[in-house]
């Protein structure tokens, strides 16, 4: 956790919380959302790193290229976690497709 988060209490607190809250079994979602620059990147590098060794993250990198393929974040965060083993293999005819293969892939690994 070595990036410097000004102005970012709120949300460090917020995600501390929620990590607590998992470790004690209950869920939670945190969503990031903003404009380029404002740090959403530095958040979800905070929350990852924060977790260390209590859970296992995975993250996606948005990309240009796959901007067509829906869920395609999901399936690179998904990758990292899944052993990384490609979530699906081959190709798919429609994005729910690709969703369907890859919540089966996490299924497996669970």
């Amino acid at each position: 956790m070595s990036a410097v988060m000004l102005e970012r209490d709120a949300v460090m607190t917020a995600v501390r919380g929620l990590l607590r809250d998992a470790v004690d079994g209950r869920g939670g979602t945190l969503f990031v959302v903003g404009e380029a620059g404002l740090g959403k990147t530095t958040v979800l590098s905070y929350a990852a790193a924060a977790a260390g060794d209590w859970f296992k993250t995975g993250t996606g990198q948005a990309d240009v290229g796959e901007a067509a393929l829906p869920f395609g974040l999901i399936g690179q965060a998904l990758d990292s976690l899944l052993d990384s083993h490609a979530a699906t293999t081959g190709t798919t005819d429609a994005p729910a497709d690709y969703f369907y293969a890859v919540l089966a892939r996490l299924r497996q690994a669970a």
